[in-house]
């Protein structure tokens, strides 16, 4: 009897374990409406370019959740006029977060 309480101690540890190990794993991408259209965020492209260092971005311009993002207000952060990544504001770069395969009618009013 005590060794089958021992083994599903383990297994439920176990379990646990695995579960919280792939709670962690982020999302390869995050799309999301916005005026200008869908957003498609590449996760494995930032986390490159931050080295791992997810706290580059969590949480100081979002929170580390399932929630979907609502709006890309912290990618401005970055995504500026001499900022770290390319610029927002440049025309030319519409396409790296609004992929043309994405559908217009997901734009937010």
């Amino acid at each position: 009897m005590r060794h089958i309480v021992v083994f599903v101690a383990v297994f439920t540890m176990v379990g646990l374990a695995t579960g919280m190990a792939e709670d962690k794993k982020p999302p390869e991408k995050i799309s999301f409406p916005s005026r200008q259209g869908v957003v498609t965020f590449f996760h494995a492209k930032h986390i490159d370019r931050e080295s791992g260092d997810c706290t580059s971005c969590h949480d100081k311009l979002w929170q580390q959740t399932s929630e979907p993002l609502k709006n890309s207000q912290g990618c401005h952060t970055c995504h500026k006029p001499d900022g770290k990544a390319f610029s927002a504001r440049d025309r030319s770069n519409c396409v790296k977060c609004h992929p043309p395969d994405a559908t217009a009618a997901s734009k937010v009013p």
